[in-house]
């Protein structure tokens, strides 16, 4: 994305700790729904027949979920509770904050105190950014 390397060159982020998380704070939302959205149009898009391939058609949600209505094998493989554990403790799992927790509910707070609305679109993040970053240097 341009944006932030425009952000960048406008010395308006510098990298450190407080930027990345107000970064973290006014865009991550926007850019999970982007992706969420991306994810469900690949999918759910059709993939056509072609001549002269062997190849199945159809959706590639349906084709991944139920492989035999298209006489292809299913290459799920099971797996034993033992090894999900162990796979869940090699990975970092989403927290329940977009950034660093204190930062998160500094931000909340001068939201609420300022009557600032969530972004909903990267115009109103970038006005966001701006605006906390100013806030928070403001109360430093």
């Amino acid at each position: 994305m341009n944006l932030f390397q425009e952000l960048k060159e406008e010395d308006q982020f510098t990298g450190d700790f407080l930027d990345k998380s107000l970064i973290q704070f006014c865009y991550m939302k926007l850019l999970q729904d982007k992706l969420n959205t991306v994810a469900h149009i690949w999918n759910t898009h059709p993939i056509h027949a072609q001549r002269n391939r062997t190849t199945p058609h159809g959706r590639p949600l349906i084709m991944y979920t139920l492989p035999h209505l298209y006489g292809v094998a299913d290459h799920l493989c099971p797996s034993s509770r033992d090894e999900i554990l162990n796979c869940e403790e090699e990975c970092l799992t989403r927290r329940n904050y977009p950034c660093d927790k204190t930062v998160f509910e500094l931000c909340s707070l001068l939201m609420v105190e300022r009557g600032l609305d969530p972004p909903g679109d990267i115009d109103q993040a970038t006005h966001l950014y701006i605006t906390l970053k100013e806030e928070i240097w403001n109360l430093l």
